[in-house]
């Protein structure tokens, strides 16, 4: 190989031979990688060779060193240590720095960048240690060209991105500043030398923080650095401000003496400069000030939160120089050039980018200089002026307190709005961008009656006046719709009457043959912003646009064949990307109402892309359309399949284009998820190309996640079907979790690893559902008249048993993913999920051992307890929780009641409920020192007039001193003694027979916390016994019918021992001690209220599928039963539309359609311990009443709740969410001619809200609470309590709130048809304050009813409950409706690449 020649070549302008020459280079190196170094070295050093050739070799070295590709880096790095021989070594290296001293300058610069390359290798190996000493020689002796290449090969030594190499820079730091600073001070006559030496001090800064510490090498390095601010050569003035942009960021901690002494005079100075960089690296400088102050109020604010961590100095340098800096950055915004282009970065933009985080840094400070220059500017003869003022109003609407902006944003918006007319274009660019600021930031000050007719109309206008300001209209009008948008689903918002006007402007703008291609494609996307935030009645004009974007784009279609330049190529690529565009927004919107439009769309997408070319962008937009059409429509598409199947295949074999590929592969995730197990007969080509995909060494890695993730998209599609391919895939699965990082490892690799684990749970998780589902759903496919035979039943486990080879596996990988703390909140999310599903899948504890290990307990509690997790990750973890205590037959974690008993003979600790703890408080509440405490439990009796048994229910206060739940039994408590007696049924032979195995005296001592258990027989001599040794003490019994047998049957002495028989002291004592409850049964609520929150999730995410009211109940009392919870607390309320407005609707009968709201009021009971939860959701979107209600209604609750703590009484909250109710039904406009208080005193409001705040819960849904803290007579004389025909459903209780209790906290607001005419309109007094004309537009509503559960503690309250409320409840039904949700929620979508996993292939 002619090594001139070749190097000549890979310089040449032909690409056909620079690829052939740089691939003759390649093979050289792999034939022989020592002698390829050796040869190419000599020809950087060789003096007599060109200049281009010493370069091209250099260059071809450092190549020779250098990857992208993290695992290519590591084997040239391998091959360099390993198989090059030491002498070859030193032969080289002492060859590259030999070419540094060449008069050579470009030579010697490839060789920097060689030697940069060798000691990213050696230095972190304590390798080539002659180094940095020699550069440092050369430096302090060398010729002045020797001097610069030494610098310079130090700064590229120092601006690696190599972590190892980076940490053992510090060693070298004394020797880097030797050189770089020596070579930067002012003395340094060579001009060059200086420039190399700043330039390589701004590289090392990172590296030399043990010198920054010194004092005095810290003054010695910032005197060097500020004279050198003040060069002669405006170069060196940029490198030195460069450095102190750097200082800054690194070292802010100790630039308050240098702030004070030079920096803030060097840089304002630098600021004003005539040289534009110099004064735009001093305008940076700024920048990083308050970058750095920004970020550290957030940090210590976070640390105060947290009380944890010292905070970081803050010493406010942006606010004490606001009236200094701010001034001259408002005259560097007049310095506009009128022929900048868009990207151009200049002295003006970096001004207005400074601006605008010195708003965020110093807030409302920066308002006065900045409103002073506007109002001097804003009317200036001169545009630049007036251009610098509207941007400076623009770039200060983020920061300052918006009731500060508010009114001088209401003031200055007609101006604005005036100035989209400037006759200077850039004025009225800069007006349209402020006026996009003002929609992004400060919304609420845009009045929609008084600005939006006229800031739409201006901002079309200037749409269609200059592509200039295309990008600005644009913006603004995006962030105007999203601001008028309301919420998802509303039936009307501000946007709807300017709606027919906006998308007739845009087509008519984008019909014209004139207009700009630029301006054509911002008018298209401002389309699309008005679809997607179109309200429910604007839904007509968007399908009536769907037929004029549909006709466009079969206009477009024979236009394909009539262009002939690239040029024109382009242009009509890009008009059917924007069109396709839109069209995608209006299926969305438009959802399963796109329908009768679905033939057309699929023929003229079909037909886009048979008639695009190659590498064209068409077919990504088009894909996306296709599924966006897959998923409104469902199983629908199936009959789309035959004719797209060809195309999809054709684009994931397509590896030419792996953008084109890569959509394909997320479009497979659409369309099965759509088809569900429609989807089957295509699978097996599809599962082909994406394994083929994975083996590809063309298709880079970053396809691998996507497709792993495709896996679980399919798997979890066609459910059982997927066993074909179960084996194939699970091997690609286990070879995937072999990949890790390295330690060497780029961040690149990092976040590589991150995805592809992501993928790979995501496949898992999609498996086990699919694995766990496919027994089900055949199952639920017979016929319900039929009692399922064997087989039918063991379906879903001998589906769950094809997973049992792989389960050992997988929990291999989550230990792997748990013990590597580079984890992303999604692979934790994702992880969680799958270990869920598989304690679902196997329900029988199989893998226990595996539920207890410490590991997994982590896992949930680092997801649960991690404040800045997104509510679905607290939500993942929850869930599975709550599936492991299920399936381990014990709480994993979140369940440490404080009173714990250990089992003697027993190796583990055991949690049983605390019956003596119970029982002494009973007794403390007593205040007798003797006497007998005397329970009986329920027992089991039949149903009148049948022999059908009622279900058993235990005795609440029978409970409360014993856990025992089972019927027949009784108890004593000696109250001198402490003695607890637990008498039980005998076990009797007919009663096993029928019943099952009944409870023994010795299982019976093991379960509970009495002292001894005794069989029932022996209670009658018991008591007998005790009275005649305890003549003076009393009998405690709930109810004079309650005493013990003897005295029901009569006997000897049971005459005289019945006056001893006190039926009034214990219920009140029962009832002290029980409002206020221990640890345990605190943790049984919370256990209640987490399956609760799962059965209510599982309603939300199906609820989009349900047609009647009773298929509410029957799910969630399902996922409640599924979670070991086989009782509710009460009946479920599932009330739809006006049933709402009946507080207790129990039919839950009646057919969902029409309906717009469910208030689903249910809670289960655990251990005899309730939940009393409500939701109340829309089924399809918010219709603006009901939201509107819903918004008062959650006010109401969020100010009572936050207001939960010792010493508040109920009563006043209770008040106050009338009061807030009043408040927002005056703002509808539902209560209207009186004040909120005469309202108030009127009990108006009662209609609207009928009921009480909070009950106390705990054993029974209302729980029991103190009679003498009623308080009855305050309650009556409250303008808003109950009267004496009224019946509260909850207890109307003043009292004072206590550390411990648990109560609800429940508003509501009703729409009573009933209650409105037969008991208010009959009030002349009601009816004067109720409106009934708007009255009219809320009946369908029903009602709106909030309950959480409520612990109060010590110093607040702890919310309890935690079912989804406000938008992440709406997320979980629109999940549901795209058949997307599943336990272990998906991670972020990738961009799809299994034969082998070898990383770079």
């Amino acid at each position: 190989m002619n090594v001139t020649q070749v190097l000549e070549s890979t310089l040449s302008p032909d690409a056909a031979t620079r690829q052939n020459a740089e691939q003759q280079l390649s093979q050289a190196a792999d034939v022989d990688f020592s002698g390829y170094v050796t040869t190419l070295a000599q020809e950087l050093a060789n003096e007599q060779a060109q200049t281009h050739i010493r370069s091209a070799a250099g260059i071809a070295l450092k190549n020779a060193f250098s990857s992208r590709e993290f695992p290519r880096l590591q084997e040239v790095q391998e091959k360099w240590l390993q198989h090059v021989d030491p002498q070859v070594k030193k032969s080289v290296k002492d060859l590259a720095l030999r070419t540094l001293s060449a008069g050579d300058a470009k030579a010697a610069q490839s060789a920097a960048q060689f030697i940069a390359s060798i000691a990213a290798i050696e230095i972190p190996r304590e390798q080539w240690p002659e180094l940095m000493p020699a550069l440092v020689h050369n430096v302090g002796d060398g010729a002045d060209h020797l001097k610069q290449a030494s610098l310079v090969t130090i700064g590229y030594i120092c601006e690696t991105e190599d972590t190892d190499l980076r940490d053992s820079l510090g060693q070298h730091s004394n020797a880097i500043l030797t050189a770089v600073v020596q070579g930067a001070r002012k003395e340094e006559a060579n001009i060059e030398v200086r420039l190399a030496a700043v330039s390589a001090l701004g590289d090392s800064l990172e590296f030399v923080r043990t010198n920054f510490e010194n004092e005095g090498e810290r003054n010695y390095i910032m005197q060097v650095i500020c004279e050198a601010t003040q060069s002669d050569d405006n170069r060196i003035q940029e490198g030195a401000f460069g450095c102190l942009n750097r200082i800054m960021a690194l070292y802010y901690d100790k630039m308050r003496f240098y702030m004070e002494k030079a920096l803030f005079g060097l840089t304002i100075m630098g600021m004003k400069s005539e040289q534009e960089d110099v004064a735009k690296l001093a305008v940076e400088f700024w920048c990083t000030v308050c970058e750095e102050e920004i970020a550290i109020e957030d940090d210590n604010a976070q640390a105060a939160a947290e009380s944890a961590g010292e905070m970081r100095p803050y010493f406010n340098f942006a606010r004490v120089a606001t009236l200094e800096v701010v001034p001259v950055l408002l005259l560097l915004l007049a310095k506009q050039d009128e022929d900048a282009a868009d990207d151009d970065y200049n002295v003006a933009r970096a001004a207005y980018q400074c601006l605008q985080l010195y708003a965020q840094a110093v807030g409302s400070a920066v308002i006065p200089p900045v409103l002073a220059f506007v109002e001097q500017n804003l009317r200036h003869e001169d545009w630049h002026n007036r251009d610098a003022a509207v941007s400076a109003f623009g770039a200060v609407m983020e920061g300052p307190d918006d009731k500060m902006l508010d009114p001088l944003v209401k003031q200055a918006l007609p101006v604005l709005i005036g100035m989209m007319d400037d006759k200077v274009v850039q004025v009225k660019d800069s007006a349209a961008y402020a006026l996009g600021r003002i929609c992004e930031s400060v919304p609420d000050s845009i009045d929609a009656h008084t600005h939006l007719p006229h800031l739409i109309s201006s901002l079309f206008t200037g749409l269609s006046t200059n592509p200039k300001m295309a990008a600005s209209c644009c913006w603004a009008l995006m962030n105007l719709a999203d601001r008028f948008a309301g919420e998802p689903g509303t039936a009307q918002n501000p946007l709807s009457k300017h709606f027919q006007d906006s998308v007739t402007h845009v087509l008519q703008l984008t019909e014209q043959n004139d207009t700009d291609n630029q301006l054509r494609t911002a008018a298209y996307e401002v389309l699309n912003a008005f679809v997607a935030n179109a309200a429910i009645d604007s839904l007509p004009i968007v399908a009536k646009l769907s037929d004029v974007i549909l006709q466009r784009l079969e206009n477009t279609i024979p236009m394909q064949s009539q262009v002939v330049g690239v040029e024109d190529r382009i242009t009509l690529e890009e008009m059917q990307t924007s069109l396709t565009s839109v069209l995608l927004s209006i299926i969305q919107r438009l959802e399963g109402e796109i329908q009768p439009q679905a033939d057309r769309i699929m023929h003229v997408l079909l037909a886009l892309l048979q008639s695009v070319g190659p590498k064209s962008s068409v077919p990504d937009t088009v894909f996306a359309a296709v599924g966006g059409l897959a998923n409104a429509l469902d199983e629908a598409f199936a009959k789309y399949m035959e004719s797209f199947a060809p195309p999809l295949y054709s684009a994931l074999g397509n590896q030419d284009e792996p953008a084109l590929c890569s959509m394909a592969i997320g479009l497979v995730s659409d369309i099965v998820r759509a088809l569900g197990e429609l989807s089957q007969p295509y699978c097996d080509t599809i599962m082909n190309y994406l394994l083929n995909n994975l083996r590809s060494t063309t298709l880079s890695n970053q396809f691998k996640p996507a497709i792993l993730q495709c896996f679980g998209d399919i798997a979890q599609s066609i459910s059982g079907h997927f066993e074909t391919y179960l084996s194939v895939v699970s091997q690609v699965l286990q070879q995937a979790a072999t990949v890790t990082a390295s330690p060497i490892g780029t961040y690149e690799m990092l976040e590589y690893v991150v995805s592809l684990r992501e993928g790979i749970m995501d496949a898992w998780g999609g498996i086990v559902l699919a694995m766990k589902a496919s027994g089900k759903s055949k199952q639920s496919a017979r016929s319900v008249t039929r009692a399922p035979d064997l087989a039918s039943l063991t379906l879903g486990r001998v589906a769950a048993e094809l997973l049992r080879p792989y389960v050992e596996a997988i929990f291999q990988f989550l230990n792997s993913v748990w013990l590597d703390t580079n984890r992303s909140e999604s692979l934790l999310r994702s992880s969680l999920g799958v270990i869920g599903d598989l304690a679902d899948a196997f329900p029988n504890g199989d893998y226990a051992n595996f539920y207890r290990a410490d590991w997994i307990s982590h896992m949930i509690k680092e997801a649960r307890t991690n404040r800045d997790a997104q509510p679905r990750t607290i939500d993942t973890a929850r869930t599975t929780s709550v599936i492991l205590s299920d399936s381990t037959r014990g709480p994993v974690v979140d369940m440490m009641a404080s009173y714990r008993i250990q089992l003697r003979g027993s190796k583990s600790e055991v949690d049983k409920y605390p019956a003596k703890q119970h029982a002494g408080s009973v007794a403390r509440y007593l205040g007798a020192s003797r006497g007998l405490v005397y329970l009986r439990g329920d027992w089991i009796s039949n149903y009148r007039d049948s022999d059908r048994p009622r279900p058993f229910r235990q005795r609440r206060y029978f409970f409360y001193m014993t856990g025992v739940d089972e019927p027949g039994c009784h108890l004593t408590y000696d109250l001198r003694t402490q003695h607890l007696q637990l008498y039980i049924p005998p076990v009797t032979p007919d009663t096993v027979i029928w019943n099952g195995p009944m409870l023994s005296l010795d299982e019976a001592r093991r379960r509970y916390d009495v002292d001894d258990v005794s069989p029932v027989q022996c209670l009658r001599n018991d008591v007998q016994a005790w009275l005649h040794h305890n003549r003076e003490a009393s009998l405690y019994v709930l109810h004079p019918d309650q005493s013990p047998p003897m005295f029901e049957f009569g006997g000897r002495g049971t005459a005289l021992a019945s006056q001893r028989v006190d039926s009034k002291q214990l219920q009140a004592a029962m009832d002290k001690a029980r409002v206020r409850k221990s640890p345990h049964e605190i943790q049984l609520i919370r256990r209640a209220n987490e399956i609760t929150a799962a059965a209510h999730r599982a309603v939300l995410g199906a609820v989009g599928r349900m047609k009647n009211e009773m298929e509410i109940q029957a799910a969630f009392v399902d996922a409640c039963i599924s979670r070991g919870a086989k009782h509710q607390a009460y009946e479920v309320i599932a009330a739809s539309g006006e049933n709402a407005s009946t507080l207790h609707y129990v039919k839950n009968d009646e057919p969902l359609r029409g309906r717009r709201l469910v208030c689903l009021d249910a809670g289960c009971e655990w251990n005899c311990y309730a939940s009393d939860v409500t939701r109340t959701f829309p089924l399809r979107g918010w219709s603006t009443e009901a939201k509107a209600i819903y918004t008062i209604v959650d006010e109401m609750q969020r100010s009572c709740v936050e207001r939960v703590k010792p010493g508040v009484r109920l009563l006043d909250l209770h008040v106050m969410a009338h009061k807030i109710a009043i408040a927002g039904l005056l703002r509808l406009g539902l209560l209207h001619n009186g004040t909120a208080e005469e309202i108030l005193e009127a009990r108006t409001s009662m209609f609207f809200y009928p009921h009480g705040l909070s009950h106390h819960l705990g054993l029974e849904c209302h729980d029991v609470y103190t009679s003498e803290l009623l308080g009855r007579k305050e309650v009556e004389q409250c303008p808003v309590g109950p009267t004496s025909d009224q019946h509260s459903p909850l207890a109307w209780d003043p009292q004072v709130l206590e550390e411990s209790m648990v109560i609800t906290v429940e508003p509501g607001i009703y729409f009573s048809r009933y209650a409105y005419e037969h008991v208010y309109a009959q009030s002349s007094t009601h009816t004067k304050y109720i409106n009934r004309d708007v009255l009219e537009q809320y009946w369908a509503v029903g009602g709106v009813r909030i309950e959480d559960d409520i612990l109060v503690t010590h110093d607040g309250y702890e919310n309890l409950t935690t079912a989804p409320k406000g938008s992440e409840m709406t997320d979980l039904i629109e999940e549901g409706r795209d058949c997307s949700q599943k336990v272990g929620q998906r991670a972020g979508q990738g961009t799809g690449g299994s034969g082998s996993f070898i990383v770079d292939g």
